[in-house]
Parts: structure tokens; sequence; C-alpha cells
């Protein structure tokens, strides 16, 4: 797929459905947390945060000065407007503050999604102040435990796809690299993987349904959601690996 029709299709896919990655990430759970306060931990003492992409707004960042969710979904937004939060209606590659606005930016699962992502990295570095922390998350293939492994297997090849895919796939391979060049450096790469319950077959459904597959069709959906329900009331891990870097 082409830089035009991912962004239409993730945008159709969050006004359809806000809030479900939200769903599925925040119960899922590894050394007592979840990905969000996995997220706030890197940057609790930042007291203005950007949330960039933030959709329903799931982190809580404390007590600060300044928290703002930018996203471009009407309907996220809303979801995080119920929050409380201080919300933007914005695109990554051409954010409405003046530079040097934030102490930190993060960016939860979206970066592998933002187009151009140098255009999205440029901005980010600008709105950041001079030693700033941009922290990123980002799904993964590992940390998987083998029965994992075997079911995300099972799941391709009920979703008729070769693996799940994104914008930035190739990119993102060498983030440090990556980060690097755009003048950041890195603090933190690290991957944990988050245990999701698939205690009921609603639950088990939602985790297929959160996942960005453009290619597949609504029956493929549904044969992948029936096999899911097969393991419940089993769990799944969720690798994900977090970037935590600073602006040079």
């Amino acid at each position: 797929m082409n830089e035009r029709m991912w962004q239409s299709y993730i945008q159709t896919f969050h006004e359809h459905s806000p809030g479900i990655t939200e769903r599925v990430l925040v119960p899922a759970m590894a050394g007592g947390g979840n990905q969000y306060q996995w997220i706030a931990e890197a940057v609790e003492t930042s007291p203005r945060v950007l949330d960039l992409a933030g959709g329903s707004s799931p982190i809580a960042f404390g007590t600060g000065d300044m928290h703002v969710t930018a996203d471009l979904s009407i309907n996220e937004l809303a979801l995080a407007h119920t929050r409380g939060r201080t919300c933007v209606r914005a695109s990554a590659n051409a954010l409405p503050f003046a530079d040097s606005s934030f102490d930190a930016v993060v960016c939860s699962m979206a970066l592998m999604l933002l187009q151009p992502l140098d255009t999205a990295l440029k901005e980010i570095r600008r709105v950041l102040r001079l030693d700033g922390l941009f922290v990123a998350t980002r799904p993964v293939t590992r940390p998987l435990t083998g029965r994992d492994r075997r079911r995300y297997v099972q799941l391709l090849l009920a979703l008729r796809t070769i693996r799940l895919q994104s914008p930035n796939h190739k990119a993102l391979k060498k983030p440090g690299f990556l980060l690097a060049a755009s003048g950041f450096n890195i603090e933190d790469l690290s991957s944990v993987r988050f245990e999701y319950s698939m205690s009921t077959d609603e639950n088990a459904a939602l985790m297929v349904d959160s996942l960005y597959v453009p290619t597949a069709s609504l029956a493929r959906r549904h044969a992948a959601s029936r096999l899911a329900q097969r393991w419940v009331p089993d769990s799944v891990g969720i690798p994900i690996q977090r970037m935590v870097a600073r602006k040079s």
C-alpha cells in the first residue's frame, strides 16, 4: 500500500473503532504494569508533555504543567476529552506548537504509522526543548514464548498475510540509526512481552480486531477471530519495544 492508502486506512480504522488499541493494551501486563505505565515512567519528571498520535489518551502522566494529546481522529479525541485531556487535532507533520514547547514527546504504538516519518521526526525534534525526551513504543516480534509464536503463525495464516504490516517497517529495523540521523541520542532501547488474557470470546475477538491488516477481508478477520476464540481462557504475548531518546 502507498502512503495515501495507509493514511486513509488508519483514519477509517480509528474513526470506526475508537479506543480499541487502549482496550487491548491496558489489561496487557508485564511486571505489574502495562505499556502505558512503562511510557509514563520514562517522562515522570517532565512537566510539559505532548502525547503525539495519542488517540483516546490512556497514558496518565501525573501532575505536570501541561499535558496535550494530539491526534487526527475526531472520535479518538472525543474519548480523550471525556478524560479531561487538553486535545488538539493535528498532524504529526505540521504540529501547531512553537519551537521548544515541550519537555517530552511520547508516541504510543504509532511511530510505525507516521508518514512521512522523517518529517514527523523533524517536527518532534522542533517542538522539544534542548535535551528534551522522546519516548516511543512499537510492536515487535520478540520476546515471545514458543506457544505465542505458533499462535501468531496460525493467525497470519487465517488472515492470509505473511506478516503484520506497517508503512515504516523497514525504516524502523534500525531505530538507533534512524533516531541518531534525526538528531536524537538513544538512552534506552528495550523490548518486553506483555501478557494479554483471552478470558472471554469477546477479549479474543478484540485482540484480532485491533490488528492493522489492511489486506484482510472481513471474512478473513472473522476466521481469525474464531481461531483466537479457541484459545479462551488462555493468554497471548504482545511484544513491545520502548525507545527512549534525548534531543541532541
